[in-house]
């Protein structure tokens, strides 16, 4: 009898933290769809906008920076994968076409995103980063900016 009333205890554990884990997930997946500031550094004419929608029950991702003269920018498209409250992934393309850096890359594959601390933004990380050119010519930056979430407070 004691046994059985502790492995559904047990149970009982993992099924509500499971619930709890999908209940998080749900949240962060709110919080990110919409509209949002996204770029690189090497733009200086402002930040350009992406979208975080979701369809078929998949995040997905689009967006671009360009320059005034419309000769440099970035892109990304893609699935958005959300590791946790600080990372996600997005399985797409990443494009840029920064002529005074590294001009025309194109990279395919998973890219990790990555918040630090209370940074508004998430920003690509290395390996991924360092990839796109040479670091020592340029290293770049790119954002996508969300507000913190804040959490929620029990009573």
């Amino acid at each position: 009898m004691t046994k059985t009333i502790f492995i559904s205890i047990i149970f009982l554990g993992f099924f509500i933290s499971g619930y709890a884990g999908q209940e998080e997930q749900a949240g962060l997946e709110s919080h990110l769809t919409g509209e949002h500031r996204f770029g690189v550094q090497f733009i200086w004419d402002g930040y350009g906008s992406c979208s975080i929608e979701k369809e078929a029950g998949v995040l997905k991702i689009t967006g671009s920076q360009f320059s005034k003269d419309k000769q440099d920018y970035v892109s990304i498209a893609g699935t958005v994968k959300i590791i946790n409250r600080r990372e996600f992934i997005v399985t797409g393309s990443l494009k840029t076409n920064i002529k005074s850096c590294c001009g025309k890359v194109e990279k395919s594959g998973s890219f990790r995103f990555k918040r630090w601390g209370s940074r508004q933004f998430w920003r690509l990380q290395n390996p991924e980063r360092e990839d796109f050119c040479d670091k020592y010519t340029c290293h770049y930056y790119i954002d996508i900016f969300v507000p913190l979430l804040q959490k929620k407070t029990r009573m």
